[in-house]
């Protein structure tokens, strides 16, 4: 039987290193998904073209 107490404060330990990894890649994600929404919207813009050129 593992004592309650510890496995709260393991789990509390795990969520503070994901929280701060979460933290620090945040930036970076924000930095690809602004860049693949953008490559996105482009290739959106180009079908949407196509479809009305055609």
């Amino acid at each position: 039987m593992i004592n309650p107490t510890e496995q709260i404060s393991s789990s509390t330990a795990n969520h503070i290193i994901i929280i701060s990894l979460v933290g620090a890649l945040a930036p970076l994600m924000m930095i690809q998904l602004s860049r693949e929404t953008r490559l996105v919207l482009k290739y959106r813009n180009l079908s949407l073209d196509t479809i009305y050129s055609g």
